[in-house]
C-alpha cells in the first residue's frame, strides 16, 4: 500500500485536509521544484466560486510546479473552512512566507482588495446552471460539518433540489459576481478547460511566470485527466463522487421551463442577467 493510502486509512476524514497537504509537501521534497528566485517568491491562488473546475486546475498546477501547499496559522484555521478564509486575513501571513520559493493555495473566497506583486490570482468560471446541477449533488452528499445540506434535502427530486437552491443561492452569486468583476486575476472558463486545457494550462504558465516545458505541461495534464482520477469517462456520472460526470451543459437534463422561469427571476433576474454577461446563451 502507499503512502497516499495509508494516510486516507489512518487520518479521520476531518484531517483530510491537512493529510492532503502533508502527503503533497512530503513528495515535493523527492520532485524537481521549479525554481524561485532566491529575492522573490511566487503564491499562486486557484480561488473561484464552488464547483467550477478549479480543483482539476489546482491539481494540474501541484504535479507540474510541486510547490508546497500553504496551510494557514490553527488560530485563522479553526475560526473558517480553509478554503473559505478570507484572502485579505491570509495576505499579512503570506507576507511572511520565505523567498526564493513558491507557494500554492486553494480557496472559495470573495477577491482581496489588495493583491500583493508576489501573488498570482487564477479563478474558474462555469455556466451556472451547470454549477447549479451539480451543487445539488455536492451538497447532498458531503457531511453537515462540511457544508452539506443532509438527508432531507438529499432524498428529495432534482427538480424540489434545484428549486430550493435557487431560492438560497445568494452564497453562490456573490461569488460569481465578485470574480466575474474583478480584474486582478487569471479568469478561465471551464468550458476552455475542456476544450482545450493544454492551451489553457500554458496560459496560466505564462501568466504566472513559471518556467515549465511542454514535458511537464503533458505530464501534468495525463496525471488529471478526468478518467484517470476517477476511473470513469467523462460523462459517465456517479453522483457521490466529488468528480460527478466532468461534461458541459449537463443542465439541459435537468432543468425545464418551469425551473429555469424560476432561475433567471430571482431576485430582479440577477442570475440571467449574469449568465448574458459571462457570454453564455439563454
Amino acid at each position: 500500500m502507499d503512502l497516499k493510502n495509508i494516510v486516507k486509512r489512518r487520518i479521520p476524514p476531518k484531517f483530510g485536509m491537512i493529510a492532503g497537504t502533508m502527503y503533497h509537501n512530503a513528495r515535493s521534497l523527492f520532485n524537481k521544484t521549479i525554481k524561485i528566485e532566491n529575492s522573490q517568491k511566487l503564491v499562486i491562488v486557484v480561488v473561484s466560486p464552488h464547483k467550477v473546475g478549479s480543483t482539476w486546475v489546482y491539481k494540474i498546477l501541484r504535479e507540474l510546479t510541486y510547490f508546497h501547499d500553504i496551510f494557514p496559522p490553527l488560530k485563522i484555521f479553526k475560526e473558517y473552512r480553509k478554503v473559505r478564509i478570507p484572502l485579505e486575513e491570509l495576505i499579512p501571513y503570506f507576507d511572511t512566507l520565505k523567498k526564493g520559493k513558491g507557494y500554492l493555495f486553494k480557496s472559495h473566497s470573495h477577491p482581496p482588495n489588495v493583491c500583493p506583486d508576489y501573488m498570482r490570482l487564477i479563478t474558474v468560471i462555469r455556466d451556472p446552471r451547470d454549477v447549479f446541477v451539480s451543487m445539488t449533488n455536492y451538497v447532498s452528499n458531503i457531511p453537515k460539518e462540511l457544508g452539506g445540506w443532509g438527508m432531507e434535502y438529499a432524498n428529495k427530486s432534482k427538480q424540489q433540489q434545484l428549486l430550493e437552491l435557487i431560492e438560497k443561492s445568494d452564497f453562490m452569486y456573490d461569488l460569481f459576481y465578485s470574480w466575474s468583476t474583478y480584474d486582478n486575476c487569471l479568469l478561465l472558463k471551464y468550458e476552455e478547460l475542456k476544450s482545450d486545457i493544454e492551451k489553457c494550462t500554458k496560459t496560466i504558465v505564462e501568466y504566472c511566470g513559471i518556467n515549465a516545458d511542454q514535458r511537464m505541461i503533458t505530464k501534468s495534464i495525463e496525471l488529471n485527466d478526468f478518467s484517470k482520477l476517477t476511473g470513469r469517462k467523462s460523462g459517465v456520472e456517479n453522483k457521490s463522487s466529488f468528480y460527478r460526470k466532468g461534461i458541459v451543459g449537463d443542465w439541459k437534463n435537468h432543468f425545464n421551463d418551469e425551473l429555469l422561469k424560476k432561475l433567471y427571476t430571482n431576485k430582479d433576474n440577477r442570475w440571467e442577467k449574469l449568465i448574458i454577461a459571462l457570454g453564455y446563451d439563454l
